[in-house]
């Protein structure tokens, strides 16, 4: 279980109603942490080769895992990433019915310094999908992931969420321009 006091001083950001299926395989409802890596007003995300969109590095925290320990174990999977700083940003909550039964899942957004980088150690899945780290700033994320959210729409897809996380991403990512914005003019 994680330790869920690390995400009540966090603010709530936005809640997203998922895809409905029937397609009688559910995706588990888990909490994931997410890192806002920003560095000259861009953003460090991952790309899928595969399927062509971005996403916040990050992924789901195991039994027993605080936080913090998940987002340094994924930021070194993900992106051989070991973080030097971290700050609570904010967490959204997505919510999927799926056979009729309602799964709601919580990601939890740090930003996140970075001390160094070494060589990424990514699962299986990963690998299969072509994940590589990009610098983009986030309107080209947001551009790219809005394209792929309409081709999914437009040609099917069979993908158990297959606009869920990328209307979360987008969700996360023009919150972090406006942010990035306000940085920008305040300092």
């Amino acid at each position: 279980m994680i330790n869920i006091t690390q995400g009540l001083k966090m603010k709530k950001i936005a809640k997203i109603m998922g895809d409905s299926t029937t397609k009688g395989k559910c995706p588990p409802s888990r909490d994931t942490v997410r890192a806002l890596i920003i560095k000259d007003n861009k953003i460090h995300l991952t790309f899928s080769r595969r399927y062509q969109d971005y996403l916040t590095p990050g992924g789901g925290v195991e039994e027993g895992e605080s936080l913090i320990e998940a987002l340094k174990r994924e930021l070194k999977e993900e992106l051989g990433a070991l973080i030097k700083k971290y700050q609570a940003f904010g967490y959204l909550e997505t919510i999927n019915n799926c056979n009729n039964q309602e799964r709601i899942s919580k990601h939890y957004y740090y930003l996140v310094e970075v001390e160094k980088y070494l060589t990424p150690n990514k699962e299986k899945y990963e690998l299969d999908f072509g994940m590589e780290s990009k610098w983009v700033t986030p309107i080209e994320a947001i551009k790219q992931n809005e394209l792929i959210i309409a081709k999914r729409l437009k040609e099917g897809s069979d993908l158990l969420e297959p606009t869920l996380i990328l209307k979360r991403e987008i969700v996360i990512l023009k919150y972090l321009k406006e942010y990035i914005d306000e940085k920008i003019l305040f300092n």
